[in-house]
């Protein structure tokens, strides 16, 4: 097995364990500012979607014999064609892993500066990205079941301090009330879209017994349990719950048990962050894989350096500035992250003239 193969238990493990804290800093708070009380309008559409497109992707892997995506263009297309496209999915993928670092970076400063100064617990985090983009996606599976238990102690444990601490009437009326537009909906999605990775996972992973299921059960099930977390944030802040840009470490304060035993609840703060580098190490190590095809060498320690020392940059220059750049996503760049879901109905489309053309 290869350093760029995973196995079905793995990619299960990933989703499991990235779709909750990918979502759980800045995201509650933005989506109750435009849609209050339907808080839970945006994540439900979106992982319906996701769950469908996670479907697509076999369908597009039983079309083309296990291909990786990359193949598939370059055989029905070219292979520049192909770099072209992951040129661009390489970049895209560099854009989205500079939101989880920054709210990575906010967790940790608003969680644990009090005990100790951020650089030295947060800038380290780049020789572990950098480090996983060298070994690829064999290690990222690995390091998402060694994630997964530390990740789902800390995000039940926060749930067990929120839920008794809500109050469910203001969450009320359910399904009338608010009107946010599309552009509401839209302005949401940069926090959403895990289910792209799948997409090049095709072609990396042997099938086995029930993998549709297992894999998309493994999307299913965090994704219930993250609309929970969004409900139950809303029934605890109600209308100053947009003013929490730090969810995680804010929805379990009201707890009696916090008042009768301590704040324990850092503990369990602690773990998800620490579980968090994966979904921070996830988009970088794509988007140096991304590169690694359109630009072939022997290893990727080029494109890897080059991306962690990018992002490094970025977060140092704009360590201060991180509303505006949750602002930045929010508002403008909505169009990329839905037109990146696009794209691969290309390796539909083509097939299918020419089948029209054998007809």
């Amino acid at each position: 097995m290869n350093k760029n193969s995973i196995k079905v238990k793995q990619i299960c493990a990933l989703f499991i364990c990235l779709l909750p804290l990918s979502k759980i800093v800045s995201a509650p708070a933005i989506i109750a500012k435009t849609y209050a009380e339907k808080i839970w309008f945006p994540p439900l559409v979106w992982f319906s979607l996701e769950l469908l497109f996670i479907g697509f992707v076999f369908v597009l892997d039983k079309i083309h014999g296990g291909k990786t995506f990359f193949d598939i263009l370059s055989s029905e297309y070219s292979e520049n064609f192909a770099k072209a496209i992951y040129f661009f999915y390489g970049v895209f993928f560099l854009i989205k892993s500079f939101l989880p670092l920054i709210e990575h970076k906010a967790l940790i400063e608003t969680a644990f500066y009090e005990i100790l100064p951020s650089t030295p617990i947060f800038y380290p985090l780049f020789l572990v990205t950098f480090y996983i983009s060298l070994k690829g996606l064999k290690a990222l599976g690995r390091a998402a079941e060694f994630c997964l238990p530390l990740s789902w102690a800390g995000l039940i444990t926060i749930m067990f301090l929120a839920v008794p601490s809500g109050n469910a009437e203001v969450l009320l009326p359910l399904f009338y009330g608010n009107k946010s537009g599309a552009i509401g909906l839209l302005s949401t999605v940069s926090w959403f879209g895990d289910a792209l990775y799948f997409l090049f996972f095709m072609g990396h992973f042997e099938k086995e017994k029930h993998s549709v299921l297992r894999v998309l059960s493994s999307y299913a099930i965090p994704a219930v349990f993250t609309l929970g977390f969004f409900v139950c944030f809303y029934a605890v802040f109600a209308f100053v719950a947009e003013t929490q840009l730090i969810a995680v470490k804010e929805v379990g304060i009201f707890s009696v048990t916090l008042q009768n035993v301590g704040r324990f609840d850092y503990i369990a703060v602690f773990l998800i962050a620490l579980a968090s580098v994966l979904s921070v190490s996830f988009p970088i190590v794509t988007s140096v894989k991304m590169f690694e095809r359109v630009f072939p060498a022997k290893n990727a320690f080029i494109p890897a350096l080059v991306i962690n020392i990018l992002l490094l940059a970025a977060t140092y220059l704009f360590a201060q500035k991180y509303q505006l750049i949750v602002e930045i996503y929010q508002k403008y760049l909505y169009p990329l992250f839905i037109f990146v879901f696009i794209l691969p109905l290309l390796g539909l489309k083509r097939r299918k003239n020419e089948k029209l053309q054998t007809s």
